[in-house]
């Protein structure tokens, strides 16, 4: 078994502790196929799929959001990262 990435921790506390696990999307199917990603974009995508893939302007979007932002900064010490280390 090999030793768990920062992305790995990340998505334990976003589906484990936040509850965000997604739904018939996950949030490894939107992200995007190269390039860097940030936490803003993260914290986007996360919502997105745990609404099947569409945005949705709820308290959950305006609650939760800063606090998936701050997740992503946190494991990985930055605001913005290359998308080849999530995959």
């Amino acid at each position: 078994m090999s030793k768990p990435t920062r992305y790995d921790g990340l998505l334990h506390d976003v589906c484990v502790g936040m509850g965000y696990c997604g739904s018939t999307v996950h949030v490894n199917d939107l992200l995007p196929k190269s390039g860097t990603i940030g936490a803003g974009k993260f914290a986007e995508l996360v919502l997105q799929a745990e609404h099947d893939g569409t945005q949705s302007e709820t308290y959950q979007f305006h609650e939760h959001f800063p606090v998936l932002t701050k997740l992503f900064e946190r494991h990985f010490g930055t605001a913005d990262v290359p998308v080849s280390i999530l995959k």
